[in-house]
C-alpha cells in the first residue's frame, strides 16, 4: 500500500478516540474524587454521631431532640466538607437493653444507638456535554452509628466547695447554688434507693456529700463552737510554726498581756522570745480594725507590718491534711469572741456563723438528705473570694469514704482576691490532691476528679487550667446549674460500634 495515501489518517483516528480518552480520564479523576468524598463523608458522620450522642440527655428516655442532632451534624459537615452545596440528614435514637454477668451477678446494661445518615451534593469538576462524565452535580450518601452505654447508677462521694463571698448575692447566685445542691443530692439519693430495689440482697453503698463554703477563710465546727480558720502552713522549724499551729489561739488572744506572758512560760510550752513576738503580732492582727492588717494573717507581705515569709506554700501544697477528725487549724479565731475581728475574714462576728463546713454525710435515709440541705438553706454570704482555703479543706472530707467515685465541685462567681492560689498550684497542690484522692485507705484505686463551675463567670488563667484541666465550665443560666452538675456526675463513654 502506498504510504503516501495513508498520510493524515492518524489524525482521523485520534478525532474518533479523543472523546473516549478524555471522557475516561475525566471519569477516572472525578470518580476517584467522589470515592474519596464518600469516605470523607463517612468519617464526618462518625464524628457527628459521637457528638450527637454526647449532647443527648439520656436521662430523658421519652424524648430525643432531633432538630438539635441535625444542627450538630450540619455543623460537622460544614466544617469537614466545606465544598458541599447542599446537605440532607436523617437522625434517630434507639434503645437496647441486655444483661451481662459480672462477678456472678446479672447486671443490666442500657445502650442508646444514634443513627445518622447524610446525603451531600457537590459540583463536579469535569462535567462535559456529549462526552462520558458525571453530572454537573453529584449526590453522595454515607452513614454511621454511635452508641452510648448507660449502666446502673454508681454511688458517689461528693464535696461541694462553694463560694459564699458577698457577690454571690448578685443574680441570685447563692439561691441557685443551694437549689442545685438540693436537687443533685435528692436525685442521687433517689437513684441509690432505686438501685437497691433493683438488686435486693446486694450490698450497695450509699452516696455521701460534704459542704465546704468559703469567703476569706473557712469556718469549722469544733465541739459546740465555730472557728474562722486557715489551713496555710508555716515553714517547718521556724519561729512561725508553733504560733501558727496553736489550736488555743483564741483563748490566748483573750488573755491579758500579763497572763499571756505566764502562758508563754509554762514549763510544757516555753515559747522563745521570737515565738512570743510572732504570737503577739498574730494576736494584734486578729484584733485589728483594719482589713489590710488582719489579712496579713494569711499572706506573705511586708505591707502594714506584715511578715514576708510566714506562709510556706510548698509545705502547704505537699502536706495536705486528710483526717477530718485531726485537722490542725492555723490561727483559729473563735466566732463570737468580741475582741477578734472574724467579720473581716468570715463574714460576721456572731457566734452563729454566716456559713460553715458541713462534714460529709452518708445519705442512707431521707432524714439525712433533709438535714444536710436544711443546714445549708439559712447560710448567708459575705466577704471575699479565697477559694484555695476551701480547696485545702476538701480532701479531709473524704476520710473513711468507701465509694469508688469521688468528686470535688468548686462553685464560684469570681477570681481569687490574691495570688495564693497561683502559688499553691505552682507548688503542685492540685497534682498532690489528685494523687492522694485516687487511692483509698486500703490502697485501692479510686475514680477521682475535680471540676470548677463558674456562676456567670468564666474561670480563666494558667492556675485554673493547670489545676482543673479540661474540667472548667461556665453556667450563665443559673437555673441549669443542677443539670450541669448531674451531667458531669453521670457522664458516660460514647464509642463507634458500626459503620
Amino acid at each position: 500500500m502506498d504510504k503516501r495515501k495513508q498520510k493524515g489518517s492518524a489524525v482521523v483516528y485520534f478525532v474518533f478516540i479523543a472523546g473516549a480518552i478524555l471522557g475516561a480520564g475525566a471519569l477516572a479523576i472525578e470518580g476517584s474524587r467522589y470515592i474519596t468524598e464518600k469516605a470523607h463523608l463517612g468519617d464526618t458522620m462518625e464524628a457527628a454521631s459521637v457528638a450527637v450522642s454526647e449532647s443527648d440527655d439520656i436521662r430523658d428516655e421519652n424524648s430525643f431532640n432531633e432538630s438539635q442532632a441535625k444542627e450538630i451534624a450540619s455543623a460537622w459537615v460544614d466544617y469537614l466538607m466545606p465544598d458541599n452545596k447542599k446537605k440532607e440528614f436523617t437522625v434517630s435514637r434507639t434503645k437496647e437493653e441486655y444483661k451481662k454477668e459480672v462477678s456472678g451477678q446479672q447486671v443490666v446494661r442500657t445502650v442508646h444507638h444514634y443513627n445518622l445518615a447524610s446525603t451531600t451534593t457537590h459540583d463536579s469538576w469535569m462535567s462535559m456535554y456529549g462526552l462520558p462524565s458525571f453530572e454537573k452535580q453529584q449526590r453522595i450518601f454515607n452513614k454511621a452509628t454511635a452508641a452510648r452505654v448507660r449502666t446502673d447508677f454508681e454511688p458517689v462521694d461528693v464535696v461541694f466547695v462553694s463560694d459564699f463571698s458577698g457577690s454571690m448575692s448578685d443574680y441570685k447566685r447563692v439561691d441557685n447554688l443551694k437549689y442545685a445542691i438540693k436537687e443533685v443530692t435528692k436525685t442521687i439519693f433517689d437513684g441509690t434507693q432505686e438501685l437497691k430495689k433493683k438488686h435486693p440482697g446486694e450490698n450497695i453503698n450509699d452516696s455521701s456529700f460534704g459542704f465546704v463554703p468559703f469567703s476569706k477563710r473557712v469556718v469549722f465546727k469544733k465541739g459546740s463552737s465555730y472557728f474562722c480558720s486557715s489551713l496555710l502552713l508555716p515553714p517547718k522549724n521556724s519561729n512561725y510554726n508553733r504560733p501558727r499551729f496553736e489550736q488555743d489561739f483564741s483563748y490566748v488572744a483573750g488573755l491579758s498581756r500579763k497572763n499571756r506572758t505566764k502562758w508563754y512560760n509554762q514549763p510544757d510550752r516555753l515559747y522563745s522570745s521570737d515565738e512570743i513576738n510572732v504570737m503577739e503580732k498574730y494576736i494584734s492582727w486578729a484584733k485589728n480594725n483594719s482589713y489590710y492588717r488582719i489579712t496579713n494573717l494569711d499572706y506573705n507581705t511586708t505591707n502594714n507590718g506584715g511578715y514576708f515569709n510566714h506562709i510556706d506554700y510548698q509545705r502547704t501544697a505537699s502536706e495536705i491534711q486528710l483526717d477530718s477528725g485531726k485537722l490542725k487549724f492555723m490561727t483559729p479565731m473563735k466566732m463570737g469572741q468580741n475582741n477578734l475581728r472574724t467579720d473581716w475574714l468570715c463574714s460576721v462576728k456572731s457566734r452563729n456563723p454566716a456559713h460553715h463546713v458541713i462534714d460529709r454525710v452518708t445519705m442512707s435515709k431521707q432524714k439525712d438528705i433533709d438535714g444536710f440541705n436544711d443546714a445549708i438553706k439559712p447560710m448567708r454570704v459575705g466577704g471575699g473570694t479565697d477559694m484555695y482555703q476551701a480547696l485545702l479543706a476538701a480532701p479531709s472530707q473524704f476520710y473513711n469514704a468507701i465509694n469508688k467515685n469521688r468528686f470535688i465541685f468548686v462553685l464560684s462567681d469570681g477570681d481569687e482576691n490574691n495570688d495564693s492560689f497561683k502559688k499553691l498550684v505552682n507548688e503542685g497542690l492540685c497534682t498532690n490532691i489528685r494523687n492522694k484522692m485516687k487511692i483509698n485507705k486500703n490502697g485501692e484505686s479510686i475514680n477521682f476528679e475535680m471540676f470548677v463551675i463558674g456562676l456567670k463567670f468564666t474561670p480563666h488563667g494558667n492556675s485554673y487550667n493547670t489545676c482543673f484541666g479540661k474540667h472548667i465550665y461556665t453556667v450563665n443560666d443559673l437555673s441549669k446549674l443542677k443539670d450541669v452538675i448531674m451531667e458531669l456526675l453521670s457522664s458516660t463513654t460514647s464509642y463507634n460500634i458500626e459503620r
